[in-house]
């Protein structure tokens, strides 16, 4: 086993903050760090205005709740309706929690990312594999 320790994220700071916090425990530089940051706060807030469109429609056929642990719920009865509990990318169709029985928007499944990821490349003609992690180390090389 190797001496090092793992970088723990601070929960008590906001998302960008643990971003920065993390890329300075691994000596990544300056510009590594306003790059990834500026691409992550663009990311964001496309998907939050997408999602606010989405959930405030959810909300007006009555539905826009997520599942929540137990003790969550049972504290903040209403949280689960607010827009910060809300799925980042959420699943197109609404389904059944079959815990609850609840009709509500669940999380985009991974494999529908891979999928769309397998068509596309298909479509480009790319006759090379090609997953959703080959853009983690395109994007990293872009940044070399």
């Amino acid at each position: 086993m190797s001496n090092e320790k793992k970088y723990k994220p601070d929960p008590n700071l906001k998302l960008m903050d643990q971003i920065k916090q993390a890329l300075r425990y691994h000596h990544y530089s300056y510009q590594t760090e306003k790059i990834y940051s500026s691409w992550i706060t663009r990311f964001l807030k496309y998907h939050e205005f997408k999602l606010h469109g989405l959930h405030a429609k959810d909300i007006k056929e009555g539905l826009g709740s997520v599942w929540l642990p137990d003790a969550l719920e049972r504290k903040y009865p209403n949280c689960g309706k607010e827009i910060q509990w809300q799925y980042l990318f959420p699943a197109n169709k609404i389904s059944v929690d079959p815990r609850s029985g609840i009709k509500r928007r669940h999380h985009l499944m991974e494999s529908s990312l891979q999928k769309a990821v397998k068509i596309a490349s298909k479509r480009a003609s790319i006759d090379k594999r090609v997953s959703c992690h080959t853009f983690r180390h395109c994007f990293a090389t872009h940044l070399l």
